[in-house]
């Protein structure tokens, strides 16, 4: 039987700073969502009635994006805090952002 601890050595280094940003930035959100308002908090989020189809992303930035969804998505189920849809959105969001993606 794998435990979490073999799961996390398997993975690239990249990738285990990529969980740990992941797992203390979920904490930090469900802070914020705890503590602040939804529409200071929804402030940072993007919403354009309007806006134009996103373009499709090169394969390297859609493996990119697709590995941060996966381990955000991991992180949280290893919290001791609930890290439901909004704060694994707020994290995936910032993570992305700050790629670039």
């Amino acid at each position: 039987m794998t435990t979490w601890l073999q799961k996390f050595v398997s993975l690239a280094p990249s990738q285990r700073i990529l969980l740990l940003q992941s797992w203390f930035l979920l904490g930090y959100y469900r802070a914020a969502i705890l503590l602040t308002s939804f529409k200071r908090l929804s402030a940072n989020l993007q919403h354009h009635p309007l806006s134009v189809p996103a373009q499709e992303l090169p394969p390297h930035q859609l493996d990119e994006a697709k590995m941060i969804g996966y381990l955000v998505s991991a992180a949280a189920h290893y919290t001791p805090w609930q890290s439901l849809c909004l704060t694994q959105v707020l994290v995936t969001q910032r993570l992305l952002a700050k790629r670039g993606i």
